[in-house]
């Protein structure tokens, strides 16, 4: 069982290298490449949809094919990506005809649009399969001990703690908001609501579903990430500030949180049902 479980901890950790690392090149790609920040964002908008997607569709076949063989394809299709970004600039060239050509920065631009939602798909095969093996290979009283501990591999730190402080955190995000202090006590209280609900998925729906559950979910929460990002920015932008968008950020938190309570009394261990 530990076994399973650090050896999925290092493969999600490894798909977190390859899917973060494209915002630490966007300063320079804006700079050397003459992308804009919109098209920036767009490329950003449109990964986080794909993700999501794919996490959903993954999820299905995951619970239906080999997850130790799917995780390692999904790894070795996006190290093979990461590396294409390398070779973004002869790409555009080839399409293009050479550096030269009027197009050639466009087709630059969108090669590098192309190659990040490529990733991203494939991105989508690395946690329904984990989800899939610790539920296989984790009893339903440990899922959420077990479950806080493999966390740490894309989070150091908030997953020991959403076991127990999890659904109190999503009032605390109300707090933290309604007083406006830092974004580093958001991101403390809003990781527990995030964490358990995959623990609630995988134990309601049972391991035979665990990662359909985990890939439904991920396409709500991908769809979030990338609405919330448009409605902040869009809010803050009109209004000249960022008291609206905290207000609605507040909303969302409350909604959320009473949302969470209907779930107080579902059954949870039902590995037995079908």
């Amino acid at each position: 069982q530990w076994r399973m479980l650090f050896a999925t901890m290092i493969g999600y950790t490894l798909f977190y290298f390859m899917r973060k690392n494209f915002s630490f090149a966007m300063p320079g790609l804006e700079q050397d490449c003459g992308i804009s920040k919109a098209m920036l964002g767009n490329f950003l908008f449109a990964g986080g949809i794909v993700y999501g997607i794919s996490k959903f569709l993954n999820g299905i076949v995951g619970d239906r094919c080999n997850s130790r063989k799917m995780l390692c394809f999904g790894l070795l299709v996006c190290s093979l990506v990461n590396v294409a970004f390398g070779f973004a600039p002869q790409i555009a060239a080839w399409f293009t005809g050479g550096a030269e050509v009027p197009s050639y920065m466009t087709a630059l631009a969108w090669t590098f649009g192309a190659l990040l939602v490529l990733n991203q798909f494939f991105q989508g095969t690395g946690f329904p399969p984990c989800a899939k093996l610790i539920a296989f290979w984790v009893p339903p009283n440990e899922l959420a001990t077990k479950m806080s501990v493999w966390n740490t591999s894309h989070s150091i730190g908030g997953g020991l703690v959403a076991k127990v402080c999890g659904i109190i955190m999503g009032l605390g995000v109300i707090g933290a908001a309604n007083q406006g202090v830092g974004m580093w006590r958001w991101c403390f209280c809003l990781y527990g609501p995030q964490a358990l609900t995959g623990v609630t998925a995988t134990n309601t729906s049972t391991k035979v579903f665990a990662g359909t559950s985990i890939g439904f979910i991920s396409l709500f929460s991908y769809i979030g990430v990338s609405v919330s990002g448009k409605v902040c920015g869009s809010l803050a932008q009109s209004s000249h500030g960022w008291h609206q968008p905290l207000m609605f950020i507040i909303v969302v938190a409350a909604t959320s949180c009473a949302l969470f309570l209907c779930l107080w009394n579902v059954r949870a261990n039902s590995y037995g049902k079908k």
